[in-house]
């Protein structure tokens, strides 16, 4: 029965034998162990799934750069009254800034540096110091 009352499952110290029990076991586990998916099948569909995140973001960020130019030149026409003239230039741009983006985003292009500020008097003449003698100036 069910509630572990079974005279036939207990040995001689009165405790149940779990042999049954500890065979349903490993063979549940070697059915699981079965159906576990390869590593090696994960880390392909994990990359999978990163290319296609990297293609939606690539593709969104080109999108709205040529919306963003698009809505510009209209806002800027509808204000300056210029009516095809700033819609077309700044979708023009707006094309060029998206491209600029994905070319970016893939590697292609090198992302600006923002330049270092300028160095104090002293420290330029310690740098020259440097350079000229091969040590430290005191």
């Amino acid at each position: 029965m069910g509630d572990g009352s079974d005279p036939d499952h207990a040995d001689k110290t009165g405790r149940q034998d779990f042999s049954e029990v500890r065979q349903r076991l490993d063979a549940l586990g070697d059915k699981l162990e079965a159906r576990r998916p390869d590593p090696v099948d994960e880390r392909a569909a994990k990359a999978e799934r990163s290319n296609y995140a990297m293609a939606i973001r690539v593709s969104s960020d080109f999108i709205a750069a040529i919306f963003v130019g698009g809505a510009l030149g209209w806002f800027l026409d509808s204000i300056a009254g210029t009516t095809p003239f700033g819609l077309v230039i700044l979708l023009l741009l707006g094309f060029a800034a998206g491209v600029l983006n994905v070319m970016r985003t893939l590697g292609l292009v090198a992302t600006p540096k923002r330049a270092s500020p300028p160095a104090s008097s002293g420290d330029a003449a310690r740098r020259r110091d440097t350079e000229e003698n091969g040590r430290e100036g005191s």
